[in-house]
């Protein structure tokens, strides 16, 4: 078990529609061993929702005429003047083992993040729109979801990336259905840019690239022990798994994407509900096939026969569709 350790504080962002996620990430920092304080900036939980992470977290709440786009938020710890190692992790992820490693190299002056999977992507426009000194470097884009740094050794990183955000505040992102553009990841874009010019490349830290598993490829994560929550993927144990992109498996619409090989909803279920987590979520504010019980097991289990059996007949017919595209090809040659 990780002893408490005062100076290393989480912070993450929540509203109404993400509050099953942030319970499943508080639970899944306390049963991988981190006992450190949560700070959640509510951008919209309801009263309830509050009254039940209030004894487990602090809350702080956003004005709501500054809320609209709670994505260029994450660097919000600025306004809370931290001391310490701080890690700011997204709402939608499942920690899956001790972060400790990470923790450390951080207190020892590093910048820890995880490559994107759009580890390319760069901008020399970057440089006038975020009012950079120089002219960026390429180097690996990393994935915003996730950072720990130490303020002894980075005091102006949260500033920076502040009013690099607020810079951008009124540009539409991919969120909003923007095309691609230099500012279109948000505070993801914000963030690459300050490291690629205003920090030295040997002060970060990039962690293993399998290490934080993105959604696309859950149903190729291994769950080793649920009850740990340890996870694998190609053979590598995994830290994170990164619920990203919509909709989330909490939500009512995500029914057409419940599979029981789907290691982030397979945990999820167990961290919303079993005896062990820190918060338990009421049976009611969740969708069926979240819900612990029979019926619960019964929704969710019959949810992926359905829709394996959908992607099943999908394939079926691409498959003949491209067989007929042959012979109609085959036969005019």
């Amino acid at each position: 078990m990780i002893s408490e350790q005062s100076n290393i504080t989480f912070y993450t962002i929540s509203d109404a529609r993400y509050f099953p996620g942030v319970v499943a990430l508080l639970n899944s920092l306390r049963l991988t061993g981190h006992q450190h304080r949560l700070v959640i900036l509510d951008c919209g939980l309801t009263p309830s929702q509050r009254e039940i992470l209030r004894s487990h977290c602090m809350l702080f709440e956003m004005p709501k005429v500054l809320a609209s786009n709670p994505t260029l938020f994450k660097p919000f710890p600025n306004l809370l003047n931290p001391t310490g190692t701080v890690v700011i992790i997204d709402s939608d992820m499942i920690v899956t083992r001790s972060l400790q490693n990470i923790i450390d190299l951080a207190q020892q002056g590093k910048i820890c993040a995880f490559p994107d999977p759009e580890c390319d992507r760069y901008f020399e426009e970057w440089q006038t729109l975020f009012d950079l000194p120089s002219k960026p470097r390429r180097q690996t884009y990393v994935n915003a979801g996730f950072l720990a740094f130490s303020t002894e050794y980075w005091p102006d990183l949260l500033p920076k990336w502040w009013q690099a955000c607020h810079k951008i505040l009124s540009h539409p992102t991919v969120a909003e259905g923007v095309a691609d553009n230099p500012s279109a990841q948000a505070d993801q874009d914000a963030l690459n840019a300050l490291l690629m010019s205003e920090i030295p490349l040997d002060a970060i830290a990039l962690q293993p690239k399998d290490g934080e598993v993105f959604r696309r490829r859950f149903q190729q994560v291994r769950v080793i022990n649920r009850q740990t929550l340890a996870t694998s993927y190609r053979g590598q144990e995994t830290i994170l798994l990164h619920c990203c992109d919509s909709p989330k498996p909490w939500r009512d619409r995500a029914w057409r994407k419940i599979r029981a090989d789907d290691a982030y909803i397979c945990l999820m279920r167990r961290l919303l509900s079993e005896g062990d987590v820190t918060v338990k979520v009421r049976a009611k504010q969740l969708p069926i096939w979240l819900r612990g019980g029979i019926l619960g097991q019964l929704a969710f289990h019959g949810l992926d026969r359905l829709n394996g059996t959908i992607l099943f007949a999908k394939s079926q017919v691409r498959r003949l569709v491209q067989s007929s595209k042959f012979k109609v090809q085959k036969r005019m040659f």
